[in-house]
């Protein structure tokens, strides 16, 4: 009996061994890219290769002089802004819906909510410019947020409602009862509450709109473009180390943004 546990535990450390093994190249097949691309930013070279040349700060110098690269980053952030304002207040009153009442139709409202997530985003695109030209609207910022508030309606809407789900209900009521108005109630009881849910929402709206190409690309119209597809345009002529020093600014922003998202919704 004594040998068979001692060979059971031995077989079961071995095959953690290999799960944890196996797990590391995972995380090295997917994030070894990543710094290579900020490790090339660095390189004096304009062709990145091993080894380095030496280490440059010229051309996140030669970046911030660019104002072209500022013009697409104010776009950028413009619609940011627009798509996580409306996502989020579009979400919390899904949210509500969701959490909060009984309706008819309900699946189908949820069924149509996520579809946003399965759809591939190329089809999504094609499907807002088609319906832009339907209705005769000529592509600009506003069609940019709508098309990508679309994307980031789904998190939103889902982030807030698992903050609604355990909010005690019990709360609004004793201060309904102590003669507080609604609006009051939600302002002073309700929205502390889900108030981290409401801003990892945010963060995961406004991620996801930066960081979106294909959905822009179709839609965005004119001689204005945002960062991703000012990177796309550099493209043409090579990955330049301008492209490399860009490339990381952007990661090490989304990767902040995400993880304050993630770190939001862990809040009690």
């Amino acid at each position: 009996m004594g040998l068979s546990s001692a060979k059971l535990q031995k077989e079961q450390s071995h095959i953690r061994g290999l799960l944890t093994g196996y797990t590391v190249l995972v995380y090295v097949f997917l994030f070894l890219p990543i710094f290579v691309v900020i490790l090339m930013s660095f390189n004096t070279a304009k062709i990145g290769a091993f080894p380095l040349d030496d280490f440059t700060l010229r051309w996140y110098s030669e970046l911030f002089r660019d104002k072209t690269v500022w013009a697409a980053l104010v776009n950028s952030i413009i619609i940011s802004a627009g798509t996580t304002l409306l996502s989020v207040i579009l979400g919390t009153l899904g949210a509500f819906a969701l959490v909060r009442h009984q309706f008819r139709l309900k699946a189908l409202f949820t069924g149509v909510l996520v579809i946003p997530l399965i759809i591939p985003g190329l089809i999504i695109g094609i499907s807002l410019l088609s319906f832009y030209h339907f209705l005769g609207v000529h592509p600009s910022r506003l069609t940019v947020i709508l098309g990508h508030t679309a994307l980031a309606l789904p998190y939103t809407t889902l982030v807030i409602s698992s903050r609604l789900e355990g909010f005690d209900i019990h709360l609004e009521e004793a201060a309904a009862i102590l003669g507080a108005p609604p609006w009051r109630v939600f302002y002073k009881v309700t929205l502390p509450v889900i108030g981290s849910g409401i801003i990892a929402a945010a963060l995961f709206a406004w991620t996801i709109s930066f960081d979106e190409f294909i959905i822009t690309f179709f839609i965005m119209g004119g001689a204005k473009k945002t960062l991703p597809l000012k990177i796309w345009s550099l493209l043409k002529f090579g990955i330049s180390p301008q492209i490399n020093a860009m490339s990381a600014l952007i990661l090490v922003a989304a990767l902040v943004l995400v993880t304050t998202a993630l770190a939001m919704l862990r809040r009690p």
